[in-house]
């Protein structure tokens, strides 16, 4: 019952979704899944559940009751509240509650809410059991099928539709399925861009400040959020005037104590130095009185603001490199080195500043483009007769708020409300909850039963909130409701326990909710397989690239798990109760984030340990969903030749290229028309292949004209052998389920338009999309590779926890909203910022993301140790110490943490591995043999552009929003063009070419007409760029005329599962091998070139590997700046760290600062 928890949608004959229906919806006074009937089996998630956790959801416990569960399951019926540790059986206890219950009510007096439909679904069934199996409980059985068990959602339904003429619900209306809702949202935020483009006015400001890329991105969210978007306005009043004041008062309500302290403490840093002054150095004290200046003045400064420049200022006049080591010496040095640490700590809090007052502006247009996307959205739901999952929340709150007669008469009908899961709800859920128990109010009303433990709350990012959780708690109590706790693990033995209880009384130490208070939990009372070490602690030593280290991270890992394999580990098996040997399925790799899921893979094969990817991201990016999209592309537009190249080189119908190409050339037909009818060097079977695309696509395109797009998709799959081409393939099983999954998409967007369904798949794709993972395979018996939050609820006996030195990732989303405290955003970039400008009050909030982030991140730690019974192995990097990782180590190393195994740091040597599997070795071919050869433009996306004049980000940059890319004249992005044209064309001998040379090349790569004084400028700015590259390192190495050499060479390269295509200035071959050259004309203003090389550091280092995966050789990279002619390399450990964190955000999906992912702007 998560914030955000969605289950499958039905699906009605018009529509693709069935009549106020959703996965645990009513149906005739019955909650259950969709197509599910008394006795249904199993879902194939609880399936793969069972499998996983070793202990088959269909059999409740046979163990005996523990004196917890027993005192919990025989409780009067009061409200009560429990902490249930991870493991302690609360299912079981749920379950042996309501039955006992039933022993004094009736089964429609008992609501029960649960966090998935799946734990609704293993309810009922236990539910059912226990009735149909009791003689006492007799006369409930003819009720079994009016049970209230389900989502926060269904609940809500059921109050909707009972009550329609309150709520104003039409009692047909139908449930939006999650695709099909975004959908809406999305077109209606584009409406509203589109509208608000036109009509000037601050709508129309709002989208020039915070850009129409971010408004694209940012609006639907924050309309999929709206109840939380709108009291964040509201919390800032109604009237945009009034904002100023609100953000100046609340940030000097959060702040002007440390800022108060601040100042004392400088005070006492000046006074210090006073002191001491006349008692050192002539240099010290002239230093010292360049210090005091700004010091004493900024004890004037009314405004922190002025106050903290004046500090900035007296903190950039120290040194502490001259002065000796007398004692007055000493403590004016000691006084500087607190200044600086002052000055830092300043620097860190949020105040207003000159950025404050131009967002609000923005904002105040931004809400206003806001709540007309609402309204747009409200609109196209009407349309439909739809609501979506937020409405039924909204809703029925509204519902028994608005009506007292209604929500007494629901409070006085229920009198048992079941609540497990708590610990994930969100404000709008919480409330709901609030409002059907009756708080602390007169009246009939039912007794709260609340389950939940805060040490799990892990779903922030769905707009759960732990601390609503803990207020539920506090209302049981005020109504003189025990909490009780649930601490016997199941799951692990108990010296495992032991060790996750010193742990994590470190971990927890100091939280906001104090979690280290919490009671501990003990072990299950089978015994441990061995003696021990059951936590085992392995650290990755410094010294070589993250990457590397990465690899013999996982190489590391995997050899472990192939030795406890092979020696037969004991571990205990729940469901047989015994000791036995380990298997593939008893073990997990439980990672943070999937950016280096495909490491482990690759580590796990060559092993030869079998693996399975049961959940996690990049659906959208899957090959097979890619061709499929392409192929609803071209149906969708058939003048979309990149598209139909795609579709005919995939399984659909395996074009060669060699066919492709031949069919390209035929110049003045288009490729459908020449597949009818294909050259006379197209013969045999590849002319067959062509006569059967032929006739398949054209029935495809006249289907096109009636059918909707899950049957289209459907007529292709049944009209060609794609799914069946996957079948003989490695990871064919899993295409074929992705296939079934994307066409149960398409289904739920029945009814739109084939461009519409198009359009919003390939936004899915274009983002990146980190919440949608492939189709869930059942594998009996492999090592499951996870995140934390796909095994919420799983365990297994042996756990792996890699990559714990990666600390929680920071978000930089231009807009950002707390529902109690307010908005606030980023602004455009002028062409002298170097990143987005971020108001005061963004900072707040952005500050009070990150304190939240960061005690989450803990609390997932401790659900990702708890998913292991027996073993438990946490491996990560040594160097840094913002990790779990860390954590581990200095617990053990306090004294805190006892009888583990601390391993010593592995040397990060990757000889092995390369020697274990060698990279192929692939050269280019020589420039004359490419010249005549144009490979077809295959659409493969998504990809990770690179151009010559935008350095790489982590995500794909916007194709309509250049503006965000670029800045400047206008003309110094054409400045950068021409020059590269004229190294490309002049072969790196630009002293060839003339000026009256340079004014062609400056009107070919112009985008427009470039009147004659504009082309001579440019051609005159350019030869000064050129002349400073004749003097530079380049130029004396293509000197030679036996130096090979390919300008603008283009490239496409897998980067482990993440296509990256693009073009790279220059590849040259001499007598020291392989060199990779980007040329920049980047205007430094002061800045070193290997400063600024940094900022390119994922580009060329992305340039460099694609490179060596070609040749099969080292090779170096450089870029040369053209402006000053030097040529500068980011070290090699910068290249890397850049690498593996651009990585991170393209499986992430995260949005990220573009100057933060190495971007810097260039030319100019």
């Amino acid at each position: 019952m998560g914030a955000g928890q969605r289950g499958p949608g039905g699906r009605r004959a018009d529509r693709g979704r069935c009549p106020a229906r959703r996965g645990g919806a009513v149906l005739g006074g019955r909650w259950r899944l969709p197509g599910q009937s008394a006795g249904h089996a199993l879902p194939p998630l609880l399936r793969l559940q069972a499998h996983l956790s070793r202990q088959p959801v269909h059999e409740v416990e046979a163990v005996e009751l523990t004196a917890e569960q027993r005192t919990i399951i025989e409780a009067d019926a009061s409200d009560l509240a429990v902490s249930a540790g991870a493991g302690s059986g609360k299912t079981r206890v749920l379950v042996e509650r309501y039955v006992q219950l039933l022993r004094e009510c009736s089964i429609p007096q008992i609501a029960a809410i649960t966090f998935t439909e799946a734990a609704a679904a293993e309810m009922r069934d236990r539910v059912r059991r226990e009735v149909m199996s009791d003689p006492a409980l007799e006369q409930h059985r003819a009720l079994l099928d009016e049970a209230a068990i389900g989502t926060v959602h269904s609940l809500g339904l059921r109050l909707l539709r009972e009550h329609p003429v309150e709520a104003g619900l039409d009692p047909a209306a139908a449930v939006l399925a999650d695709d099909e809702a975004e959908l809406l949202r999305r077109a209606a935020c584009i409406e509203a861009i589109d509208a608000a483009a036109e009509v000037g006015g601050e709508r129309t400001r709002a989208l020039l400040g915070l850009g129409v890329y971010h408004a694209g991105l940012q609006l639907p969210r924050m309309v999929a959020q709206r109840d939380a978007v709108g009291a964040a306005f509201a919390a800032m009043g109604a009237y945009s005037a009034d904002w100023p004041s609100y953000v100046r008062a609340t940030l000097e309500a959060h702040y002007e104590p440390r800022q108060t302290a601040i100042r004392g403490q400088a005070e006492e840093i000046a006074w210090q130095i006073r002191r001491d002054a006349g008692n050192v150095t002539e240099r010290l004290a002239e230093v010292a009185g360049a210090v005091l200046q700004p010091l004493t003045a900024a004890r004037e400064a009314g405004e922190w603001g002025d106050f903290a420049a004046l500090l900035a200022e007296a903190r950039s006049q120290t040194n502490l490199q001259s002065g000796g080591n007398a004692p007055a010496a000493v403590s004016v040095k000691d006084a500087m080195r607190d200044l600086r640490e002052l000055d830092d700590d300043a620097g860190k809090l949020p105040a207003w500043n000159e950025h404050d007052g131009p967002a609000l502006e923005v904002l105040a247009g931004l809400r206003a483009l806001f709540e007309d996307s609402v309204r747009r959205y409200e609109a196209a739901k009407q349309a439909q007769n739809a609501l979506d999952y937020l409405d039924l929340e909204l809703g029925a709150v509204d519902l028994l708020r608005d009506h007292p007669a209604v929500a007494a008469a629901v409070r006085g009908r229920f009198l048992h409300l079941m609540v497990d899961e708590s610990q994930d709800i969100n404000p709008v859920q919480a409330e709901l909850i609030e409002l059907i128990a009756g708080g602390n109010g007169d009246g009939a009303r039912p007794a709260l039963f609340l389950v939940g433990d805060a040490r799990q709350s892990i779903y922030r990012f769905r707009g759960a909130d732990v601390h609503r959780f803990t207020a539920l708690q506090d209302l049981v109590a005020s109504r003189g409701g025990p909490l009780l706790p649930l601490s016997r693990s199941f799951r692990s033995h108990d010296d495992l326990v032991s060790r996750i209880n010193e742990l994590f009384g470190e971990v927890f130490e100091g939280t906001d909710l104090d979690l280290a208070a919490l009671p501990p939990m003990t072990g299950r009372p089978a015994a441990a397989p061995s003696g021990g070490p059951h936590l085992t602690l392995t650290q990755i030593a410094g010294g070589a690239s993250g990457y590397d280290r990465r690899r013999v991270e996982a190489d590391a890992v995997a050899g472990e798990i192939a030795e406890l394999l092979d020696e037969g580990r004991l571990v205990w098996d729940r469901h047989d109760d015994r000791m036995r040997p380990a298997r593939p399925g008893d073990i997990a790799i439980l990672l943070r984030r999937f950016a280096n899921v495909h490491v482990f893979q690759q580590a796990l094969n060559t092993h030869g340990v079998a693996a399975a990817t049961p959940s996690g991201t990049g659906f959208f990016t899957r090959q097979e969903v890619l061709d499929c999209i392409n192929l609803l592309r071209w149906l969708a537009e058939p003048q979309d030749e990149l598209a139909l190249s795609g579709v005919l080189r995939s399984p659909f119908f395996a074009l060669a290229d060699d066919t492709l190409l031949a069919l390209r050339r035929e110049r003045g037909r288009r490729l459908r028309a020449a597949l009818a009818d294909p050259p006379s060097e197209v013969g045999g079977q590849d002319r067959a292949r062509c006569a059967h695309a032929a006739e398949t696509l054209a029935g495809l395109r006249r289907a096109a004209a009636s059918l909707p797009a899950d049957a289209l998709l459907e007529l292709a799959l049944e009209r060609s052998a794609f799914e069946a081409s996957w079948a003989p393939l490695a990871g064919g099983e899993q295409a074929r389920a992705n296939i079934r999954k994307l066409l149960r998409i398409v289904r739920t967007l029945a009814g739109h338009p084939l461009s519409e369904v198009v359009s919003y798949l390939e936004q899915r794709r274009d983002d990146l999309d980190p919440h949608e993972g492939p189709a869930t395979l059942d594998r009996p018996d492999a090592v499951q590779l996870m995140t934390v939050h796909g095994a919420k609820g799983l365990e297994f006996p042996i756990v792996f926890v890699p990559e714990a030195h990666v600390a929680s990732l920071a978000t930089w989303d231009a807009v950002r909203w707390h529902r109690e405290d307010g908005v606030s955003v980023t602004l455009e970039r002028d062409e002298d910022d170097d990143r987005r400008p971020r108001p005061g009050f963004y900072a707040h909030l952005q500050q009070q993301d990150q304190t939240e982030d960061a005690e989450e991140h803990r609390r997932l730690f401790y659900v990702a140790a708890m998913r292991a019974g027996d073993y438990l192995y946490i491996s990560g990097d040594a160097s840094g110490g913002r990790g779990w990782l860390h954590t581990v180590r200095d617990a053990h190393e306090s004294g805190a943490l006892r009888e583990i195994e601390l391993r010593e740091p592995l040397p990060p040597d990757t000889s092995a591995l390369a020697r274990r599997q060698p990279p192929p070795v692939l050269r280019p071919p020589a420039a004359s043999e490419e010249q005549d050869y144009v490979p077809p433009l295959l659409e493969r996306p998504p990809v990770i552009p690179l151009r010559a004049s935008t350095p790489v980000t982590a995500l794909r940059p916007p194709q309509t929003d250049r503006q965000y890319y670029g800045r400047g004249d206008g003309l110094a992005a054409l400045r950068g063009l021409i020059v590269h044209r004229a190294l490309e064309v002049s072969r790196g001998a630009p002293d060839s070419l003339d000026g009256e040379r340079l004014v062609e090349i400056a009107r070919e790569q112009s985008d427009r007409a470039l009147d004659d004084a504009t082309a001579e400028a440019l051609a005159t700015e350019v030869r000064e760029l050129l002349d400073r590259y004749e003097g530079s390192p380049v130029a004396d190495a293509l000197s030679s005329p036996d130096v090979e050499r390919w300008f603008e060479l283009p490239f496409a390269w897998d980067w482990d599962g993440v296509p990256v295509h693009g073009s790279i200035d220059l590849v040259y071959r001499d007598a020291d091998g392989w060199h990779v050259i980007d040329f920049k004309s980047d205007r430094l203003d002061g800045t070193s070139t290997q400063a600024a090389a940094g900022h390119y550091a994922v580009q060329i280092g992305l340039y460099q590997r694609a490179l060596e995966a070609a040749v099969g050789e080292p090779a170096s990279a450089g870029l040369l700046f053209l402006r000053s002619g030097e040529l500068a390399s980011p070290p090699p450990a910068e290249v890397e760290l850049a690498l593996a964190e651009a990585r991170e955000r393209v499986d992430a999906g995260v949005l990220l600062e573009p100057a933060d992912a190495g971007f810097l702007e260039e030319p100019e």
